[in-house]
C-alpha cells in the first residue's frame, strides 16, 4: 500500500509541475487572456477588504459570475501572498489530484494493479487535461473533476456522506455544475437502486440551480445576462426560454447531435480512450449527458474542442466508463490484446496528436521580442494607479480596484469618462474587441491630447504608454 501510495505521489507532484510551467509559461509570454485576470482582481480585492466587484468585465461580484463559493477559500492565499500564480498552481494541481481516485476506483473494480497505475497516466495524458489547463487561463469547474471521480469512487462503496461532500463540493465550483450533480443522481437510482438519496441530490441540486440563476447571478452579476447564455441564442436568450424551447421542439437536440461537427466531437472525446471502452457500461457515462447536451446545443463551434473548457464535466466521466468497461472486458475474458502497455500507447500517440503544445511555438514565443518593451512600460505604472489595455496585459496589472479592458471603436468615449490614469497599448498585444487600426489611432489621437502625456514609447515594438496629465 504504502508503495502504490508513493507511486501516486510521484505521478500528482510531476503532473502538476508540468501542467503548472506551461500555464505559467503561456502567462510569462503574455498569452493569457481575460479571464485570469478577472478572477485575479476579485481575489486580491476580497484579500485586500474591498468589496470584490470586477472592473475587468464590469459590475460582477466575486460570486456573480458563476456562483462559485469555492473562490472564497482560495482567498486564504491571496492573503497569504497576493499572486496570480495561486490560480495556475491551484488548477494544475486539481489536475493531478484526479490521478488519485482514477487509480483507487480502478483498483475497486479489481483491475490489476500495473492498469491502475496505467489509467491514473492515460487520464493526465489525456489531451483536453493539457489543453484546458494551460489555454483557458484558469477555471474552477476543474477543481470538480478529481471530486467527481470520488463521488463514483465513494457510490460503489456505499459511502453516501463521502458522496454527499463531493457533490456538494462540485456545486460550490460552478452553478452549472448542479445539471451534472443532477444526471449523478440518476446514476445512483439506476445503478444503485437508492431512492432516497436519488430524491436528495436530485432534489437539492435542483434548488442550487434555482437558487444561482434566478437570485445570486441576476443580484451579483451588474445586471448582464448569466454567463454562456448568449451561446444558444438560436433557442433562447435565458435559461427559461432554452428550456421551454427544449420541451416544445425536444427534435432539436436529435438534429443538432447529428451534424457531422458534434460527431467529430464525439470522436475527439473518446479517441484518446477508445480501445477500452464498451457499450455495455455506458451508463457510467450518464452525469456527463447534461454538458454534452449543452456542448451539442451551442451556436458556437468553440465548444466542440478539447481546447476549450466546456468539455470539463465530462472528461471524469470518459474515465469511470473506461474503469468500468475494462472491469467488464477482465471479468468476461475478451480482447485479450489489451494491456496496460497498449492503453499507455494509445494514450501517448493521442496525446501527440490532439495536444496543442505547437501553440508554444506558433502563438506564444513569437511575442517573446515584445514582451520585454511592455514590461518596461509596466514597471512605470503606479501599483494603486487606474489603467486602460488589453485582456493580454491586463492579468499582469490585476492587482488594483481600477482596471478595464480596451474597446474598438467606442475606445476614445471610454477613456474620456473612466479618465484612467494610464493607457497601455501594446499593437502586439491586442485581442478581438480592438484591431491594430483601431489602436493606432488611438494612439495618434492620446498624442495630441493635452489630457495625456506619452510616458513611454517604443516606435519599434509599437508600445506606448500615457499619463493622465496632473491638472
Amino acid at each position: 500500500m504504502f508503495k502504490n501510495i508513493y507511486s501516486l505521489t510521484i505521478i500528482v507532484t510531476i503532473s502538476t509541475l508540468v501542467l503548472f510551467f506551461f500555464s505559467s509559461l503561456r502567462f510569462h509570454l503574455f498569452g493569457a487572456g481575460v479571464d485570469l485576470g478577472f478572477f485575479d482582481q476579485l481575489l486580491y480585492l476580497q484579500s485586500q477588504g474591498i468589496e470584490p466587484i470586477s472592473t475587468i468585465t464590469p459590475g460582477i461580484h466575486l460570486i456573480g459570475d458563476h456562483f462559485a463559493l469555492i473562490l472564497y477559500p482560495l482567498v486564504l492565499l491571496y492573503k497569504i501572498s497576493p499572486s496570480v500564480y495561486w490560480l495556475l498552481f491551484i488548477q494544475a494541481l486539481a489536475f493531478a489530484l484526479g490521478v488519485i481516485p482514477v487509480y483507487f476506483l480502478a483498483k475497486l473494480k479489481g483491475l490489476p494493479d500495473l492498469t491502475c497505475k496505467t489509467l491514473s497516466i492515460c487520464y493526465i495524458l489525456y489531451p483536453a487535461v493539457f489543453n484546458i489547463n494551460f489555454y483557458t487561463e484558469f477555471r474552477t469547474e476543474v477543481i470538480a473533476i478529481p471530486f467527481f471521480v470520488w463521488a463514483v469512487y465513494s457510490l460503489e462503496k456505499n459511502n453516501y456522506k463521502v458522496v454527499s461532500i463531493c457533490l456538494f463540493l462540485i456545486l460550490c465550483c460552478k452553478e452549472i455544475m448542479s445539471l451534472s450533480t443532477i444526471a449523478f443522481s440518476f446514476l445512483v437510482l439506476f445503478y444503485k437502486k437508492n431512492y432516497k438519496y436519488f430524491c436528495i441530490y436530485s432534489s437539492f441540486s435542483v434548488a442550487w440551480f434555482l437558487f444561482a440563476n434566478y437570485y445570486i447571478i441576476p443580484n451579483y452579476r451588474g445586471g448582464s445576462a448569466a454567463a454562456g447564455i448568449w451561446y444558444f441564442s438560436s433557442l433562447g436568450n435565458s435559461f427559461s426560454e432554452l428550456l421551454i424551447t427544449l420541451l416544445t421542439h425536444p427534435w432539436i437536440v436529435i438534429q443538432r447531435a447529428l451534424l457531422p461537427d458534434r460527431i467529430f466531437y464525439y470522436v475527439l472525446l473518446i479517441l484518446p480512450v477508445i480501445l477500452g471502452l464498451s457499450y455495455k457500461k455506458i451508463m457510467f457515462f450518464l452525469p456527463a449527458i447534461p454538458p454534452l447536451i449543452l456542448n451539442i446545443l451551442s451556436d458556437d463551434n468553440r465548444v466542440r474542442d478539447l481546447i476549450h473548457h466546456y468539455s470539463l464535466p465530462i472528461i471524469p466521466f470518459i474515465f469511470t466508463w473506461l474503469i468500468y468497461s475494462l472491469s467488464d472486458i477482465q471479468m468476461r475474458k475478451t480482447r485479450s490484446w489489451i494491456s496496460p502497455k497498449i492503453l499507455f500507447l494509445w494514450s501517448l500517440i493521442a496525446f501527440f496528436a490532439l495536444a496543442k503544445y505547437g501553440y508554444f511555438q506558433s502563438r506564444y514565443f513569437p511575442l517573446m521580442p515584445y514582451n520585454n518593451s511592455v514590461k518596461d512600460a509596466m514597471a512605470l505604472v503606479d501599483s494603486r494607479g487606474s489603467v486602460i489595455t488589453s485582456s493580454y496585459i491586463a492579468n499582469h496589472l490585476s492587482h488594483r480596484s481600477q482596471i478595464y479592458l480596451m474597446q474598438g471603436e467606442s475606445m476614445l468615449k471610454r477613456i474620456e469618462d473612466l479618465r484612467p490614469e494610464y493607457i497601455l497599448i501594446s499593437l502586439k498585444h491586442l485581442d478581438h474587441p480592438i484591431t491594430i487600426e483601431q489602436a493606432s489611432f488611438i494612439v495618434s489621437k492620446l498624442k495630441q491630447n493635452n489630457s495625456y502625456h506619452l510616458e513611454y514609447e517604443d516606435n519599434e515594438k509599437n508600445v506606448f504608454l500615457f499619463l493622465l496629465t496632473k491638472t
